[in-house]
């Protein structure tokens, strides 16, 4: 495809997703003229048709190709154009519109980049990949229509750090003083541990005659990665009192190669993929919020990570069902000697310098099985097929049985956590990782603690009494609002865009997809003699998180902007007869 067609289809598809979740978000009400035509009439006087189909999550899913903007002279269309039509619907102030104008910029820059690669790739091409190289050519977060913003990178970091850019890179390292930042490691991680996983023998060798040259030494200073980016456009002039003063001793750059993973800051070596996965404070606004490194939960490293692995070691059902755990090894985080001393700044300043050690997921699979997000299955190729039915054709069977599987070993153990032990992960598709053996799902790792585990307000008593020290740190939930994070986090998040994807590629119907996940759920709680299931409640809230950005908009805030709660669905796991009750 040409430059020109690339752009115009980047555009279309922003428009697309951004009418379908508007409409789910209940910002935008397209009228229904027709079985499968829609009206949009905005209050700037523009109107768009398109067709579409509404799915069992009352959620609009557009046809991208049959949109048109209604008297309009062009069949270009523009997504910036669209949203200065829905401004009114939107009620975004014309300083916050300007400012979601320049994000929308960036993402339709990275949009352009990842459909000339996705132009290349079928998903049959797709499937053959390992995990990590899958990533590179996904399109992101489904539900953040501005899913690719990155607000404080250039062309250049795009180009050099983007996922899509499928580059490798080294990482910036300092020598900090020891008497200062916040480290927790597991006991065979210390120091040595740490360089031996990012610098093999040679590179040890540079590592080591550049810390003669600082006069550093192992024993008074800690050997720190930055991100090149944040050391570029951050640490270095934000730090530069405790680089001045010798606190920290810049290293430069070093050591292994490293390749982002879709979220940008987590990091997978590409010299030796077995070595831990590094996560680091990037501080650019991307989808929801400015992606550092929060310092409260570093000292829960490693031992909730080693707790959770406990519960799935001993536990006979997540020991069935192949449920593991990529442990957090070590963090650490350096607080500025300024920032710090304010507890209303801005949250970015508090989490600019951090790092997180978690073992990768290659390192924990099989030499015949690969490791893939949940979020990669409702991909799409250029033909329309889709990632999750093709690993079904590979692994020769039907859509349904293929999907029984992925239930089993993905949704049974996220819920077995809830309801045995009252743990809940927010089980979005970048924190779910699905081990494939022969194509068929038979295992889930789960990872990303900083933040992403919560408890029940009242523990079971199964749940294991070194759950308990946790209570006062997390956050802790009643059973009506825990159960949300595999709701929401995962079924509205994940499967609502699985489902979609697979009926508009195979055919195979939604009633059919929740059918079978509604029966693998029935059967689990007969085997574990539970008489009913919080997951079949009759009506859900809707989360929004784009009409969050719409009200607050780019203005600096202490803490992290949360999701608002909308008008209720209907629950697709509850039969029709059973939900109007």
């Amino acid at each position: 495809m040409t430059e020109r067609e690339l752009w115009s289809l980047a555009n279309r598809k922003l428009i697309a997703r951004s009418i379908g979740e508007l409409y789910f978000e209940g910002v935008l009400e397209p009228e229904n003229t027709g079985t499968d035509f829609f009206v949009l009439k905005t209050k700037s006087g523009v109107s768009y048709s398109f067709q579409g189909w509404i799915s069992v999550w009352d959620s609009l899913n557009v046809q991208l190709h049959s949109i048109r903007r209604l008297n309009s002279s062009s069949d270009e269309l523009s997504a910036g154009q669209f949203f200065l039509d829905i401004q009114a619907e939107t009620g975004m102030t014309d300083i916050i519109l300007g400012q979601f104008l320049e994000e929308m910029h960036q993402t339709l820059y990275a949009d352009l980049r990842v459909l000339r690669v996705q132009s290349e790739t079928s998903v049959a091409m797709l499937a053959k990949l390992s995990g990590d190289e899958i990533q590179t050519q996904l399109s992101g977060h489904p539900k953040i229509l501005l899913n690719k913003g990155r607000l404080g990178w250039s062309s250049r970091d795009i180009q050099d750090y983007a996922p899509e850019s499928n580059r490798s890179f080294q990482l910036f390292w300092l020598g900090i003083d020891r008497n200062y930042g916040i480290f927790h490691s597991a006991p065979e991680f210390d120091s040595d541990r740490i360089i031996n996983e990012s610098f093999d023998t040679l590179e040890r060798e540079r590592l080591e005659q550049t810390l003669k040259q600082h006069d550093v030494s192992l024993e008074s200073h800690r050997i720190i990665p930055v991100h090149p980016s944040q050391w570029e456009r951050v640490i270095r002039t934000q730090y530069a009192s405790e680089i001045a003063v010798l606190r920290m001793i810049p290293l430069g750059l070093l050591g292994d190669q490293y390749r982002p993973q879709i979220s940008i800051r987590t990091l997978s070596n590409v010299s030796r993929p077995e070595r831990t996965d590094i996560k680091l404070a990037l501080s650019i606004l991307n989808t929801s919020a400015v992606r550092g490194i929060a310092p409260k939960y570093i000292p829960l490293i490693p031992n909730l990570s080693l707790d959770l692995a406990a519960i799935c070691a001993e536990d006979g059902f997540l020991q069935q069902s192949n449920t593991q755990i990529l442990a957090e090894c070590a963090g650490f985080s350096y607080a500025h000697p300024l920032y710090s001393q304010m507890s209303g700044a801005p949250y970015r300043y508090q989490e600019s310098l951090g790092v997180v050690w978690r073992q990768s997921s290659v390192s924990r699979i099989a030499h015949d099985e690969k490791a893939v997000i949940a979020g990669a299955f409702a991909h799409r190729d250029f033909d329309g097929h889709c990632l999750a039915a093709e690993y079904a054709r590979s692994a020769g069977v039907e859509i349904g049985d293929w999907l029984d599987c992925y239930f089993r070993v993905v949704i049974l153990p996220l819920y077995h956590l809830q309801v045995r032990y009252g743990v809940g992960i927010v089980a979005h598709g970048q924190n779910i990782v699905v081990r494939l053996k022969n194509s068929l799902p038979v295992g889930v790792f789960l990872k990303d603690f900083q933040g992403d585990v919560r408890l029940l307000d009242q523990l079971p008593e199964a749940s294991p009494s070194r759950m308990a020290a946790y209570q006062g740190i997390l956050t802790q939930l009643p059973s009506h609002y825990l159960i949300h994070d595999l709701i929401t986090g995962h079924f509205v998040t994940v499967l609502r865009f699985l489902s979609a994807s697979l009926f508009e590629s195979d055919g195979f119907s939604e009633q059919e997809f929740y059918a079978r996940l509604r029966r693998t759920i029935t059967h689990y709680l007969e085997e574990q003699g539970l008489e009913s299931s919080n997951l079949f409640v009759a009506k859900i809230p809707r989360l929004l998180v784009n009409p969050v950005r719409f009200k607050i908009g780019y203005a600096d805030s202490d803490v992290r902007p949360l999701p608002l709660l909308g008008a209720e669905i209907f629950n697709p796991l509850v039969p029709a007869s059973e939900s109007l009750l």
